[in-house]
């Protein structure tokens, strides 16, 4: 099966009529308009156990929680067995995004190259801040402990020169002071 994209977590029953209290893990809500069934999986070591399809019945948004009825789902106690699901999809369900953006998973695993197409590392997270997402990029030097060396990288446009998904790989403009 292909890798699946997590959109949500069910952390809770809602009620009596079967529903589920989710916390959204998508920026983009408008995409439960448009989506008639998502993949219920727990993930556990990244391996997907117990996949199952299921149609959305309907889903409402309250407070910061997003409130959805699954068919077959109609009463509180096998909606409480849901809870630690994720709510995935496909990754051509995805929302697509505008030119020039991209999701943190295509970003993953790229390999991260300076101007003088210098190997710096790969990219092995993404951290979000309040102004912008922050690159943690592995290199292969080590620390005196003997783990790999992580760089943070700022991903600004001013910073990030061309992202080649085709051939995983990014050019980064990265200023010395941050080495």
């Amino acid at each position: 099966m292909e890798t699946l994209i997590k959109i949500g977590e069910i952390v809770a029953p809602h009620g009596i009529k079967g529903e589920v209290k989710v916390v959204p893990l998508t920026d983009y809500l408008e995409r439960f308009n448009s989506l008639r069934s998502v993949f219920l999986t727990k993930f556990e070591k990244n391996l997907e156990e117990k996949l199952s399809r299921v149609e959305i019945e309907s889903f409402r948004l309250h407070k910061q929680f997003l409130i959805m009825k699954f068919k077959g789902i109609d009463d509180p106690d096998t909606a409480q067995s849901l809870r630690g699901n994720y709510l995935c999809i496909l990754p051509q369900e995805r929302f697509p995004l505008p030119p020039g953006t991209y999701y943190y998973d295509q970003i993953i695993g790229l390999t991260a190259i300076n101007r003088n197409e210098e190997v710096l590392g790969v990219i092995t997270d993404i951290f979000r801040t309040g102004s912008n997402d922050v690159y943690v990029i592995k290199t292969n030097e080590l620390t005196k402990s003997g783990k790999p060396k992580e760089l943070l990288f700022p991903a600004l446009k001013s910073l990030v020169e061309k992202i080649d998904l085709e051939n995983k790989k990014i050019y980064l403009n990265f200023p010395e002071e941050l080495r």
